[in-house]
């Protein structure tokens, strides 16, 4: 079973992090960290398969600003 805090990381991963163009972003922010990184880590942290808490901590700070600009933009 999963952990309140496990389903809000999903449901944050599933409906704000961006489809086609969230492997690209993550890279740029990890190299200009010092963090390296290829597509397929990226893939495989998203989902799970691999832990990496820098990499997991970068897709998550992408999500979270895409679900602020959803939410300024619903408010206009």
């Amino acid at each position: 079973m999963h952990s309140h805090k496990a389903k809000s990381i999903n449901d944050l991963l599933d409906n704000h992090l961006p489809k086609k163009s969230y492997a690209k972003q993550v890279i740029e922010r990890c190299e200009a960290l010092g963090i390296p990184i290829s597509n397929n880590i990226v893939r495989n942290v998203k989902n799970m398969r691999t832990k990496n808490a820098k990499v997991l901590n970068v897709i998550l700070s992408i999500a979270n600003e895409n679900k602020k600009a959803h939410k300024k933009l619903d408010k206009y």
